[in-house]
């Protein structure tokens, strides 16, 4: 009888001892379930949060955007005797909204917006059936660079049997069993190029052309889309062209040109005017090369956010402004939201 008491007594403790177990089990189970349950809700409302924030954004620098444009008109009604930016200061503590470069912070729905205006005539034109011809001027920028010179040598050949009609194939150009060996079966293009960006698909292009902070090839002008009118030919904008492009049109160094843009960006921060900055022989040579008058087509570029820490939005906007409302309103030759 002892025995048989004893027996039931260890079933019964190896049965608590599992029951035990199954229980603690089912706790951690549980509180892991909840853990990740607190997590997941925890991620999906900062990720709302998040999607929220750079969709108000974005409505804010829509918004500012449009405020940009009305006063780049309103500025252009103001100036009309003085486009010139050549002599302009801000002394005076009088705004111009003119295509200069410089920021530009505004209160926008009690938000802090930045914004800068810049020419879209600002680089090369590559929209025409020979973009090839136009990019020769580059050449300059390595003829003290034998291997470099024949790399771009080589890239020239390419974009000429890109935008050609024919199957002839260049000394270093390719046609499309060239493209095909690549993987790239739909290229080249056999006609002119529709968008500037598209310079980026040929061999070589990279070694030569990179986007800027903004994302934009500002070496080259907009091709303007179907339908939409080229804006007038000219000289390139001196506040809106870059580094590549002061080097090409005045023949001078990579220094010179650093010189040259950290001057313009002194500038821009200053209530001085740009011949302050730049020696009178120079300045005459920028004068020479360059227009410091705007174009009447703009870029504008708006940074919003709704608060310190919250996402934000970038807006590049191209367009014509007139000085007075277009009947067919505004149309945009690029418009752009990252």
């Amino acid at each position: 009888m002892l025995n048989l008491f004893n027996k039931i007594r260890d079933t019964y403790k190896n049965e608590s001892g599992a029951a035990l177990i199954v229980v603690l089990s089912f706790l951690v189970l549980v509180s892991i379930i909840i853990s990740s349950v607190v997590m997941i809700s925890q991620i999906n409302a900062r990720s709302f949060k998040i999607v929220s924030d750079r969709s108000y954004a974005g409505y804010l620098a829509e918004g500012a955007a449009a405020r940009l444009q009305w006063l780049v008109m309103n500025d252009k009604n103001t100036n009309k005797n003085s486009s010139s930016l050549s002599n302009f200061d801000n002394t005076n503590e009088e705004t111009r909204y003119s295509a200069d470069g410089r920021i530009i912070n505004m209160d926008y729905e009690d938000y802090k917006i930045s914004g800068q205006i810049f020419d879209m005539h600002s680089g090369i034109d590559i929209s025409g059936s020979n973009p090839t011809k136009k990019l020769k001027e580059l050449q300059v920028l390595y003829q003290d660079d034998p291997d470099k010179n024949k790399e771009y040598k080589t890239f020239l050949d390419i974009l000429s049997d890109y935008v050609d009609r024919n199957s002839l194939t260049h000394l270093n150009g390719m046609e499309k069993d060239d493209y095909l060996a690549l993987d790239l079966p739909p290229l080249p293009r056999n006609g002119k190029l529709e968008y500037r960006e598209e310079i980026l698909w040929l061999p070589e292009s990279q070694n030569f052309f990179l986007p800027d902070k903004n994302g934009r090839l500002s070496e080259f002008n907009i091709i303007p889309p179907k339908g939409m009118s080229a804006f007038k030919k000219g000289k390139d904008n001196f506040f809106s062209v870059d580094k590549t492009i002061l080097m090409s049109k005045l023949r001078i160094n990579s220094d010179e040109a650093d010189d040259i843009i950290n001057s313009r960006n002194k500038w821009s921060k200053s209530s001085e005017a740009i011949t302050d900055f730049i020696e009178p022989e120079m300045m005459s040579k920028l004068k020479s090369a360059f227009s410091f008058k705007d174009s009447g087509y703009y870029t504008l570029i708006i940074k919003a956010s709704p608060g310190d820490g919250m996402a934000s939005r970038t807006l590049l906007v191209s367009l014509k402004i007139d000085n007075k409302i277009n009947s067919k309103g505004n149309q945009y030759y690029q418009y752009v939201i990252y």
